[in-house]
């Protein structure tokens, strides 16, 4: 069975919207416990973030792996200053 283009189209948007629907709720979560508006983007940043960190403090790895997941953890970490960051710069930006 093939799927023709708007079967596919379909099933893309039904699954962003399942996907799109807690990440939305978490981000109103993030807004209201750090007092500031959060948007959906900086939400998948902050997630990121966390599981990075659960993953290298929690996982009993060797050596390597343990490397990698520290790398994962500051990458993760930059990015998600370089997003607070951007959007920072954004809402300081004088409309015209």
């Amino acid at each position: 069975m093939t799927m023709t283009p708007s079967v596919l189209t379909q099933v893309m948007n039904t699954l962003t919207t399942v996907v799109e629907q807690p990440v939305a709720a978490l981000a109103n979560y993030y807004s209201r416990v750090l007092e500031r508006q959060v948007s959906c983007r900086q939400t998948w940043q902050l997630l990121n973030a966390q599981l990075a960190f659960f993953v290298t403090v929690f996982s009993s790895c060797g050596l390597l792996l343990r490397f990698a997941c520290i790398l994962w953890l500051v990458s993760a970490l930059l990015r998600c200053k370089a997003v607070f960051s951007a959007e920072e710069r954004k809402e300081l930006t004088p409309s015209r």
